[in-house]
């Protein structure tokens, strides 16, 4: 996934809390914590105080350097998520054909 585009899991954990997870995982994708900030709330992820909602969020840079919203999908019951090829799906047209590699 990372050679079409950038993978960053956001939580709403301590960044110690989080290195010490992902590295019991040994995930190697980017992460960044939502603690004390807005983030989710202006991603409209947590519309209410309490737990943030899970989800995808898919964000695209136009050629002037402004990033903007591209896709959003909530990870609820009944969801489409339970392979890669829905995660692929919400990328841009320009990345439709990806193949997965057969050697990484």
């Amino acid at each position: 996934m990372e050679s079409i585009a950038p993978v960053v899991l956001a939580s709403p954990d301590e960044p110690s809390v989080m290195a010490e997870f992902a590295k019991s995982r040994n995930w190697k994708f980017h992460l960044i914590s939502t603690a004390g900030s807005e983030f989710k709330q202006s991603l409209d992820f947590e519309t209410k105080p309490g737990p943030p909602q899970p989800g995808v969020l898919i964000l695209k840079m136009k050629d002037d350097g402004t990033i903007y919203q591209y896709t959003k999908a909530n990870f609820d019951p009944g969801d489409d998520f339970c392979g890669i090829w829905s995660f692929l799906d919400l990328l841009p047209e320009e990345e439709a054909d990806w193949h997965p590699k057969k050697k990484y």
